[in-house]
């Protein structure tokens, strides 16, 4: 008794209400049946009962078989089974019978296990159904082969993959507090390692609903504590309810023993543990984990804070705070370094009446916007983004409130707004800056003069607002802005007619759109920037017509832009696609890098940039996950510009990031009619169950793939025939992994007949490599392999005709892909030498996906051959990034 009150005095440092504490709690941890005097597990033991045997092996949940029993836990008993309906293997978890003893406490834990059901995240292990048997709850959740953390922990883990493991468990507990559910048991039991060090995390939402006592009725008994001690928030020890700053606490400890191998309070054991967690007395892990950035044992630090209030608020917080973190980052959007202040410029109001001059509403909020643009101490919200956010226009009543949503969802600090008025021959126009976070008025700058002299009026305000907001800029950048974009007044209305009928994309109002642009520059034939509309629009009608005509003059309209002010970033990225399509990946990619230099925020410049590396990897210039970085920068960016949503999918695929790759498409396939999209895009889903099947998934794949072709069906978008006939070949190749040549055929026969009938289809001759190789593997499965050797001999005679012309790209058809898809069909027809050929070249043509390449089962007679093996073993050398996943935005999305 005299030991236990010297540690008291020391552990509580003279907190009087801190002693009274603890002391009611060991008084209270004196009784039998006290939660904290043991283990959870053995409390539970004594709920459930000696005479309630845990199920057996064999017995039946539904349409699940038990097969082996992997463990048990505080909650039920979890076991290895078999799903008879799809044929798959699962985790049951039966839930012990103490835990669900009255209708309300069954009722409120399925409704827990349902909203838990509701998570979709990469990092968290999939509930796939719940169920009542008789007395039995049971909940069937997806089955990660590998180990606990726990037991990863028992080796040591360095920075990089501390660092990695970090993220995976933040990037979880993110997604669930961003969808209210707290986990309130994260530990390392509670994490799972699989292959490839990816970790899922188990038992989401479930402590919550065997613990939740906001009812009449309680799960448990009103002191027990299901938790597990040594992880748990202070406050939860004195009967706070968890909340996420609690899950951040327990993420804390997490973190903390996996940098040191110990958990803060693993010394202390017995009476003595919960003193030392409501007073915080464990060792600073900057002592124990040397090896760690400073930076990052301040996340753990602040994580672990003994008061709430002073931790993140949620896992989001610490997600973000880790990203910061040097070393092993997670692939996420790339962002300058030390990024200049990001400003949006909003139409300026006619306060004169005069409806003529409302053309001015765009035209001054347009210059202002090129003009900053041009400077490398400010960044300018692409004016689509921001005329999307505003519903269509960048005029609003609330002014202010559209500043703070800008400021929220573009990230700029700044938003400028203003107003003109015409009196006679002279016009005033009134420019002032908001800030985006506080939505308060920084700074005003106003300047007159005559009409005729508008030019010179914008130059003067651009160089007043910068003044004002004390951002210097050089002499050479001054030069930059100072000269007019066009002397006419007449072309530069026409310009600004052109922009406001361009950004609402529509078929009419892009034609609309030419024909101002026309007219700005036949009045003035050095306009650069009418010309970079002119070009845009045509891209942009494009996509709707694929009118070759128009990717033809927009090129020519683009490249003249760039002549006439070399300076302009808005043509590059759009050169990017052409040039592609004209065999010139080297001058793509010099004018991605471009465009990225000039106008970085311009979504358009990172997802060209990154979206040749997909399409032509064979020829990147950057490596791939630095182009997926690219893709997740347009999202963030501009979180509605669709095909980028669609690039960072299919290229998170091509890496083998199959998880976070569905959870990119499932995201796309959601917002594929959202009203505010930039560049409406289809194949979502087209895309997801090609994921999908090269995860093994060959249910969900074959799903996603109908419905691919039944949203497709009718669709006039230019994608929709090529999306159209990869689903219908990835049915086909579906089937051969099942051995079905005779379901195979049929799919194979209707996509050739498909893309020889759609001369116009994207990416024609690739797709028609990819199907004959099915034919040919499909031959070789039915027993025909000369016939199956003469159509793989065609596609191959094909594939070399392509040479390395880019031209021909398009989705889920590099020339890595397709050697691939030619080697799976030689191993089917007994032709090692032809296999091994077609994996070579595969492996020189950038395949980086090593997960499909030991699990495709036509690749199975060419496992031992030292081409395989190498393949495989250069993929399993590479470092396996993580991804931050962009935000999503839809209100849901593919089921």
């Amino acid at each position: 008794e005299a030991e236990r009150r010297g540690f008291l005095d020391a552990a509580c440092d003279g907190d009087e209400a801190l002693r009274r504490e603890v002391e009611s709690l060991l008084l209270h941890g004196a009784a039998p049946t006290a939660t904290l005097q043991r283990p959870v597990v053995e409390e539970f033991s004594a709920l459930q009962g000696e005479d309630e045997a845990p199920p057996a092996e064999g017995r039946m949940f539904g349409p699940y078989r038990l097969e082996r029993r992997l463990g048990a836990g505080g909650m039920g008993v979890v076991h290895l089974a078999l799903d008879t309906r799809l044929g798959r293997r699962v985790a049951v978890k039966t839930i012990h019978g103490a835990l669900a003893r009255t209708a309300e406490a069954r009722a409120r834990f399925l409704r827990e296990a349902r909203s838990a059901a509701a998570l979709s995240h990469p990092n968290i292990a999939t509930l796939h159904d719940l169920g009542e048997t008789g007395e039995a709850l049971w909940l069937v959740m997806e089955y990660v082969e590998g180990r606990s953390l726990r037991a990863r922990l028992a080796e040591a883990i360095d920075r990089a993959s501390w660092f990695n493991f970090a993220q995976q468990c933040a990037a979880a507990l993110e997604h669930a507090h961003a969808r209210r559910i707290v986990h309130r048991d994260m530990k390392p039991e509670n994490v799972l390692v699989g292959a490839g060090d990816r970790l899922k995390v188990i038992d989401f939402g479930l402590a919550r609903a065997v613990t939740d006592d906001g009812a009449s009725t309680h799960i448990t008994g009103p002191n027990h504590f299901l938790g597990t001690l040594s992880y748990a928030a202070p406050e939860l020890l004195t009967g706070a309810e968890a909340t996420s700053r609690s899950d951040v606490y327990s993420l804390g400890v997490l973190l903390y023993e996996m940098a040191c191998g110990e958990a803060p309070f693993g010394r202390f054991g017995g009476p003595a543990l919960v003193p030392a967690i409501l007073s915080g007395s464990c060792r600073p892990l900057q002592d124990r984990a040397p090896h760690l950035p400073a930076n990052a044992i301040a996340v753990v630090e602040r994580a672990m804070a003994r008061e709430p209030a002073l931790r993140y608020a949620h896992a989001g917080e610490l997600a973000e705070d880790l990203r910061r973190a040097p070393l092993s980052a997670p692939i996420s959007a790339h962002r300058a370094p030390n990024a200049a202040p990001a400003v949006a410029v909003l139409d300026f109001r006619n306060l004169g009446g005069s409806r003529e001059l409302d053309w001015l509403s765009v035209g001054i909020a347009e210059t202002l916007s090129a003009d900053l643009a041009r400077l490398k101490s400010v960044r300018v919200a692409s004016r689509g983004a921001v005329m999307r956010r505003l519903g269509g226009t960048a005029s609003q009543a609330d002014e202010r409130a559209a500043a703070e949503a800008l400021g929220r969802e573009l990230g700029v600090r700044w938003v400028v707004r203003g107003s003109f008025q015409q009196m006679g021959e002279r016009i005033r126009v009134t420019a002032s800056v908001i800030g985006a976070a506080s939505g308060d008025d920084i700074t005003a700058a106003k300047v007159d003069g005559r009409i005729d002299d508008l030019f010179e009026l914008q130059d003067r305000l651009v160089a007043a607002l910068l003044e004002a907001l004390s951002i210097s800029f050089g002499t050479t950048e001054r030069q930059k802005i100072l000269p007019p974009e066009t002397r006419s007044l007449m072309a530069y209305e026409h310009y600004a007619n052109g922009r406001q009928r361009m950004y609402r994309m529509e078929g009419g109002s892009l034609k609309q759109a030419i024909e101002q642009f026309e007219q700005a520059v036949e009045l003035d034939p050095g306009y650069a920037l009418a010309y970079s509309g002119l070009g845009t629009s045509h891209i942009l009608q494009f996509i709707a017509t694929s009118d070759p005509e128009d990717i033809a003059r927009a090129s020519r309209y683009l490249e003249r832009a760039i002549e006439l002010d070399p300076e302009l970033g808005e043509p590059y990225p759009w050169l990017v696609n052409i040039r592609l399509r004209r065999d010139d990946p080297a001058g793509a990619f010099d004018a991605g890098r471009k465009g990225m230099e000039l106008q970085p925020d311009l979504a358009h410049a990172p997802y060209f940039f990154g979206g040749v590396a997909y399409m032509a990897p064979e020829h990147a210039r950057l490596s791939l996950p630095e182009a997926l970085g690219h893709l997740l920068e347009a999202i963030r960016i501009d979180p509605y510009f669709h095909a980028a949503w669609l690039g960072a999918g299919a290229l998170a695929a091509f890496l083998g990031l199959h998880d976070e790759a569905c959870a990119i498409l499932r995201e796309a396939a959601g917002l594929e009619n959202h009203p505010l999209l930039t560049f409406r895009f289809v194949g979502a889903k087209s895309l997801l169950a090609m994921t999908e099947a090269r995860a093994g998934r060959w249910a969900e794949a074959r799903t996603h793939h109908h419905q691919s072709l039944e949203d497709l069906h009718g669709e006039q978008h230019i994608y929709a025939t090529a999306f159209q006939a990869l689903s219908t070949c990835g049915l086909g190749e579906i089937e051969l992994r099942s051995g079905s040549a005779s379901e195979a055929f049929p799919h194979f026969r209707r996509v050739r007949r498909m893309v020889r009938e759609s001369p116009r289809i994207v990416g024609s001759p690739r797709i028609l490599v990819r199907i004959d190789a099915g034919l040919a593997a499909a031959y070789g499965l039915a027993g025909d392999s000369d016939r199956g050797r003469e159509v793989a001999d065609r596609a191959t005679a094909q594939l070399r005709e392509l040479g390395n012309r880019t031209s021909t790209a398009t989705f889920e058809c590099s020339y890595a892909q397709l050697w691939l898809s030619l080697a799976a069909a030689r191993a089917v027809l007994a032709d090692p030498a032809g296999a091994a050929e077609a994996l070579n070249e595969s492996r020189r043509n950038g395949w980086a996906d090593v997960e499909w390449l030991t699990l495709d089962p036509l690749l199975e007679s060419v496992r031992g051959t030292p081409e395989y093996t190498g393949f495989v073993a250069q993929l399993r050398a590479a470092p396996r990034p993580a991804v931050t996943l962009p935000k999503p935005q839809s209100a849901s999305g593919a089921s």
